[in-house]
């Protein structure tokens, strides 16, 4: 599997959209089937991953959210998971 590398401009994106958001806050972009909910400050909780894709690529996206949160700085949470 080839190694995502986030481009500069996904980073920026990723803090301003989280420095955005209120506590509680949720976000899911148009072509993603995931959705977020700002958990705290530099936070984000994945609550939902909707199925309307394969497993394949929705773990993709969730992948790839991951990398560009950790990028840029933001802690990346799998709510999924109990």
């Amino acid at each position: 599997m080839k190694t995502y590398v986030p481009r500069t401009v996904d980073v920026r994106f990723m803090q301003n959209l989280v420095g955005s958001l209120t506590i509680g806050g949720v976000w899911s972009y148009k072509d993603q089937p995931i959705m977020f909910r700002k958990t705290a400050e530099k936070q984000m909780t994945l609550f939902l991953a909707d199925g309307t894709l394969s497993q394949a690529e929705v773990e993709e996206q969730v992948r790839r959210n991951k990398v560009v949160m950790a990028a840029a700085g933001i802690e990346f949470i799998d709510g999924r998971k109990s």
